[in-house]
């Protein structure tokens, strides 16, 4: 079996860092679902949270559907329910565009930072501070290892490939 992945808990880790080292102390993380790459987003935004004491509490995590409304509708919510948070972190993209005109919406102008560096964290006004997880990088370095396979063999290439995350800083924040 071989794998290529990129290190999504690492990047996430280092994206809450940035933040508390901003000293934002209540941190929202909006999520959709727990897949492998959901899983490690999730650990490394978790472990973040604990390493630097910062504000862990459950309301500040939340499962929703991937909808711009969906994620309107929880910033504003949240907002009426005086729930503070002084950060937005997502686990894809297009949460984050919505949650920043949400946020914005209530007043709230606060950091937000995307994940999987899409066209939409680009798209977005203000533009959108985005982890990508080289998604390029990973499809090019599968492509390259299923033909080394079958022209090479098994032992002519690593049985796993691993990229680290890098954040994109754009308007929403800057280290």
């Amino acid at each position: 079996m071989y794998s290529v992945v990129c290190n999504e808990k690492e990047g996430m880790y280092a994206v809450v860092q940035d933040l508390a080292e901003k000293g934002l102390h209540s941190i929202l993380y909006i999520y959709d679902s727990l897949t492998y790459s959901g899983m490690h987003k999730l650990d490394g935004f978790r472990q973040a949270i604990r390493d630097y004491h910062l504000d862990d509490r459950p309301e500040l995590i939340q499962q929703i559907p991937r909808t711009l409304e969906d994620t309107e509708a929880l910033i504003d919510r949240l907002t009426a329910a005086n729930v503070p948070f002084e950060a937005i972190v997502t686990s894809e993209d297009i949460f984050a565009v919505a949650a920043q005109r949400a946020a914005l919406h209530n007043h709230k102008n606060i950091p937000v930072i995307g994940c999987n560096n899409s066209i939409l964290a680009q798209c977005a006004t203000p533009t959108i501070t985005s982890l990508d997880n080289k998604l390029t990088s990973l499809c090019s370095a599968a492509v390259n290892i299923v033909m080394e396979l079958t022209e090479k063999g098994p032992d002519a290439t690593p049985v796993r490939t691993e990229f680290s995350a890098e954040l994109v800083e754009r308007e929403s924040f800057k280290r």
